[in-house]
């Protein structure tokens, strides 16, 4: 984001600050629904299990990738907007 002037320096630090308070749970990957995903919307792999961890668990997604919102507005995933 600070290569594309989407956010300054000391807001990155912030982030970055913020980001080692979040809570990180190690969960095994259920491929069958990451692979159903996977070809219904044409993501790689990794996306479609980030988007199956979020419906899976009920928890909000917060990503930069244009791609993924659209699809996360299709299924059951709340979406957390980044806004400057």
């Amino acid at each position: 984001m600070i290569k594309w002037n989407r956010i300054s320096i000391t807001d990155a630090k912030r982030v970055i600050q913020q980001f080692s308070r979040v809570a990180i749970r190690r969960t095994a990957i259920r491929m069958d629904e990451a692979i159903e995903l996977s070809g219904k919307y044409d993501l790689y792999a990794y996306d479609a299990y980030v988007l199956d961890c979020a419906m899976q668990y009920r928890t909000p997604l917060l990503s930069l990738d244009k791609k993924m919102g659209q699809i996360a507005k299709q299924l059951p995933v709340q979406i957390l907007e980044v806004t400057k």
